[in-house]
């Protein structure tokens, strides 16, 4: 690795990584939300939101590039651009196919030196990030962490939201951002990472040469302490929502401590995977939480070490406590060996996936570089982590977990009677903490060769043999879904997916948990609505003992009574909390109208009514039809042979009976006029969504069609600059596509204000007649067609992408295992190819409309 500080203070990284012929490019700005200038309370910042507004306008036009350029010169290159602000730093990334390095650094220093603040596109994007705020007022999860981190932090403007409120970010002015722009984003306050195949001296140089004009400028002052809290609290709000949100904690320190490695392991085995404490608890044995989980978060300045949960209803009191006395016991009794050497494993595991991707190392660097403690701290924190002990787990605990430092939030749902209050809160915490004063610290890719085989079975396994890093994944699909479900049992392959691995005829649903845990891996079944499938990713010398077990998973499920009980009581609530999930809620009545009395029509979830009757015979009559042999795809990319892999699946697979048949699919009526459904809501946007039948995973309109939706979408599509960018309508409008074996549809959506639903509705219907009258241009067409190719080729960098290309591809019907043929065909379309297809698929007059509206202020 090559590091650099130029005359200014910039930090330059380069790092050659030439498993990929890709490139990862981005500039850290060490100020984020929290180096906003504030006088008085939070609430009073004049500055409030004003980091973030750089994270927009940064991609807004240069002097060289104007509005929609950036984006649209990356994505015409095969890569993607994007940033994101935090409290503690602010980041702008790109990725292309590293023969486009030199367009990528250009890009990078343009955008964060030469940024135009044009007043009319200024007005423009604050319009924008108004319509995020309301988004994040739609999202429940948001709202709690909101709750909890304003509770937490009094005083310290970890306090406040990074994206500022409604208010803060209507006051702004363009001399207000430029002010801001000029002060922070300057050459000490900068580091730019570049990772990839590339030549580590010959990058430097030329980031050297691009920044070296910039100004050294000033660093971030300290910012407020918040105090020693000397006594627990509890605050408790009403919400909205179908669900309620509990979080506790209690503070530690930020990134740079010494203790942060033991205080991850402690997260780790309190509330991190499957067979930590609280989910076995308090989630799988006791059913008081749909969820819960627990993570130290330190950033930069002092952190907190949190527990998040979503009560069942009427339990947030025995979760709380649950929780209280799991903070306590590991407080008193270190843990168990075991429990310390899983968590480790896990964490260990992370320094090996994060170089499957150059974004990952790159993102690695940047981080270290601006505010873990400078690079050699990444290898001291993983000595750190190799290095602890149980007792060490216990001590942290012991010097954080302080009763008269415990916050504890809720954000109750809107019709539970809480069973929480503020002077039974801090009763519960003295009583379980005891009155024990706080403790004293202690001072480029070739092209692949695929191997096939065919099993005893008669089935096909395909393999792509890949040592460049020790690590297999492996997939094992299906047809089945929401295809093969009876009406009456519509939400079965969900709870299938979902039950599945909780327990076979060796192991229980903790040993399973426990054993993928211990190997670092990742084992689950998924089930949408035309395939069933089973992953497992692992580090490669565990490579025999986790497809052992995703094969026991896969032959001998048990189906325990108390298990299903448990995961079917988990998706009806699940079901009950949609009502909170606005989008998906207009996503699911489109599908209802593209495919009434069709599988396709009806939710991935089911309903109230057919999941309280499934049972486990159900389970086990679609697990005989859909995995009982004959008719499924294999297949595994990593440190392996195809002989190898075939020996192990005849040996296992080899005995099963063939398939129970499919029910058939009854045709889908086409659409011959415009459905239209009104959905009355509450929240603070209103969403729309448009949608048409499309083509199947086959059809060689596929290609085209995804450069169509391309041409619209993404930040240099013609919806985002038109409707977003232009005429500020909206901070999320895309479209998109689903391809099945059989059947697909098309969409386009946008989440708006609710005065705003007629011109959202105008605009989009605009667009798509536009693109379906005229052909698009050549640099339209060039930017769809290299941003698609490229970034398939990116996503090829991780084993699991190209195993799920080789199983799906064959699973729907393509002849031959091909990762490049996607690439191939999309290179190829043409513009007539796209007027073609749109003009076959984006018809409006034969389509389904729906709007969710929030001003109606009902649920109907």
């Amino acid at each position: 690795m090559h590091r650099r500080v130029l005359p200014n203070g910039l930090t330059l990284l380069t790092l050659r990584e030439p498993g990929a012929p890709a490139v990862a490019v981005q500039a850290w700005v060490r100020v984020g939300s929290a180096d906003e200038r504030v006088d008085g309370l939070p609430d009073s910042a004049t500055e409030h939101g004003l980091a973030h507004v750089h994270e927009h306008m940064l991609f807004k036009g240069t002097e060289r590039r104007g509005v929609g350029r950036i984006a649209y010169d990356v994505e015409a290159a095969g890569g993607d651009i994007n940033a994101y602000t935090s409290f503690d730093q602010t980041v702008y990334h790109l990725t292309v196919p590293s023969r486009h390095l030199e367009l990528g650094l250009d890009v990078i220093a343009d955008a964060v030196q030469n940024s135009a603040f044009d007043p009319t596109e200024l007005e423009r994007e604050l319009e924008v990030i108004v319509e995020e705020i309301k988004r994040a007022e739609d999202a429940p999860g948001r709202v709690a962490s909101q709750l909890l981190f304003r509770s937490a932090y009094t005083r310290h403007p970890y306090g406040r939201p990074v994206i500022g409120t409604v208010a803060s970010v209507r006051s702004f002015t363009r001399e207000h951002i430029v002010t801001f722009y000029r002060r922070w984003y300057t050459g000490r306050n900068l580091v730019v990472v570049a990772v990839g195949d590339l030549d580590e001296h010959d990058a430097a140089e030329r980031i050297a040469a691009l920044f070296s004009s910039l100004p050294a400028g000033e660093v971030a002052p300290a910012r407020a302490a918040e105090p020693v809290p000397i006594g627990a609290r509890f605050i408790s709000e009403r919400s909205r929502f179908e669900q309620s949100f509990l979080h506790l904690a209690v503070p530690i320190p930020g990134v740079r401590h010494e203790d942060v490695a033991a205080l991850d392991v402690l997260a780790m085995v309190l509330g991190q995977g499957e067979s930590s404490r609280l989910v076995q608890s308090l989630k799988r044995d006791r059913h008081l939480a749909s969820d819960i989980g627990a993570y130290a978060y330190t950033p930069l300045d002092p952190g907190t070490f949190m527990i998040s949960a979503t009560p069942e209803p009427g339990r947030s009191d025995a979760v709380l406590e649950g929780s209280l006395e799991a903070m306590v016991r590991i407080a008193r009794e270190a843990p168990s060996r075991a429990e310390v050497e899983r968590a480790r494993t896990i964490i260990e595991s992370q320094k090996l996936y994060e170089r499957e991707t150059v974004q990952g190392l790159a993102r690695k660097l940047g981080f270290y570089e601006t505010i873990g403690g400078g690079l050699d701290e990444a290898d001291a924190y993983y000595r750190r982590i190799a290095e602890v002990e149980p007792e060490d787990i216990r001590g942290v605990a012991e010097r954080y977990f302080v009763g008269s430092r415990v916050v504890v939030t809720e954000l109750a749902a809107k019709t539970e009677q809480s069973a929480l209050t503020e002077s039974g809160v801090l009763d519960l915490v003295e009583r379980v903490f005891g009155r024990s004063q706080p403790p004293t610290a202690p001072p480029r890719r070739k092209t692949a060769v695929i191997q096939t085989a065919t099993l005893a079975t008669g089935e096909r396994l395909l393999v792509v043999r890949d040592r460049s890093l020790a690590v297999l994944s492996f997939r094992a699909v299906t047809l089945g879904g929401l295809a093969v479900e009876p009406p009456a049992q519509s939400g079965l392959s969900r709870l299938y997916a979902q039950t599945v691995t909780r327990g076979t005829a060796r192991h229980s649903a903790a040993e399973i948990a426990s054993l993928v845990e211990s190997m670092a891996g990742q084992l689950e079944v998924s089930s949408g609505r035309v395939s069933v499938g089973l992953r497992v990713d692992v580090p490669s010398r565990h490579l025999v003992r986790a497809l052992e077990l995703g094969l026991d998973v896969l032959t001998a499920p048990a189906f325990p009574l108390a298990e299903c009980e448990r995961e079917q009581a988990l998706q009806l609530e699940e079901i009950r909390v949609q009502a909170d999930r606005p989008a998906a809620r207009t996503m699911r009545a489109l599908n209802a109208l593209l495919y009434p009395n069709h599988p396709y029509g009806r939710p991935v979830l089911g309903t109230t009514e057919t999941v309280g009757t499934l049972d486990t015979e159900a389970l086990r009559t679609l697990h005989r039809a859909l995995l009982g042999g004959g008719g499924r795809i294999f297949a595994a990319v990593g440190d392996i042979e195809a002989d190898e892999l075939q020996a192990l699946l005849d040996d296992r697979l080899g005995a099963l009976a063939t398939t129970i048949p499919r029910p058939q699919l009854p045709p889908i009526p086409p659409l011959t006029d415009l459905r239209e459904r009104i959905l009355a809501g509450t929240g603070a946007q209103a969403h729309v969504a448009l949608g048409f039948h499309g083509v199947t995973y086959t059809s060689p309109d596929k290609a085209a069609l995804d450069v169509l939706l391309t041409v619209l979408s993404g930040q240099g599509g013609r919806l985002f600059l038109e409707l977003r960018d232009r005429q500020s309508l909206c901070y999320s409008v895309s479209a998109s596509s689903f391809e099945g074996p059989d059947a697909g549809y098309v969409y386009a959506y946008m989440g708006t204000s609710a005065d705003k639903i007629s011109a959202a509705l105008s605009g989009i219907e605009t667009e798509l007649r536009r693109i379906r009258e005229e052909h698009v241009t050549e640099a339209e067409l060039d930017r769809a067609r290299q941003h698609l190719a490229g970034a398939y080729e990116l996503s090829l960098q991780r084993r699991a992408a190209r195993t799920a290309v080789l199983a799906y591809d064959a699973l729907y019907g393509l002849a031959e295992p091909d990762l490049g043929a996607y690439a191939r065909d999309i290179l190829a379309v043409t513009s007539d190819d796209v007027l073609r297809v749109a003009r076959a698929v984006l018809d409006l007059g034969r389509s389904v409309r729906v709007v969710l509206d929030p001003s109606t202020g009902g649920e109907a």
